[in-house]
């Protein structure tokens, strides 16, 4: 990365940890303060740009969609569905990819590996559904420690999957 993306990446960070909660950072002024189109050509400066706001300082962005980014409250990110949406249709296109393999023409050891990975999405798929999400939300409790609640949230988890 040369000089020149550094310091537009320095810049664009510093537009987004001036932004308070709620605010927005348009496009238009994102592309006019480094000079560059970074909805285009130049869009990995923005998306390390967010990837450094997020990883070094905590703050995450929503996009909107032809306009910008705008700063999310901590209720908007755990209420977010985006990633969550994002993982299911990975499961199901990894699982479904692996449906369509001729199963009888693997070797017994890719055999094996096929079904822990065809399993492994279609645990992936029945956790991220909302009812798991609600069946795993009921055990935890904000009064016991991250760690007591992370046995919890496997337990249940267990009990989904054992069908």
């Amino acid at each position: 990365m040369n000089k020149e993306t550094k310091f537009n990446i320095a810049l664009v960070v510093e537009q987004l940890l001036s932004c308070e909660i709620g605010d927005r950072v348009n496009f238009k002024e994102l592309n006019a303060l480094v000079g560059l189109d970074i909805q285009g050509t130049h869009r990995h400066i923005l998306r390390s740009a967010l990837k450094i706001a997020f990883e070094q300082h905590g703050i995450q962005f929503e996009n909107e969609r032809n306009v910008g980014y705008r700063r999310m409250t901590d209720e908007e990110v755990v209420q977010s569905q985006v990633r969550l949406r994002k993982v299911q249709r990975q499961t199901e296109m990894g699982r479904s990819e692996l449906s369509k393999v001729k199963f009888d023409g693997l070797t017994p050891a890719m055999q094996t590996t096929h079904n822990a990975k065809f399993y492994t999405f279609a645990a992936m798929e029945l956790l991220t559904r909302e009812a798991s999400i609600k069946k795993i939300e009921a055990r935890v409790n904000p009064e016991l420690t991250l760690a007591e609640n992370l046995r919890l949230g496997v337990k249940a988890a267990g009990e989904i999957l054992s069908l």
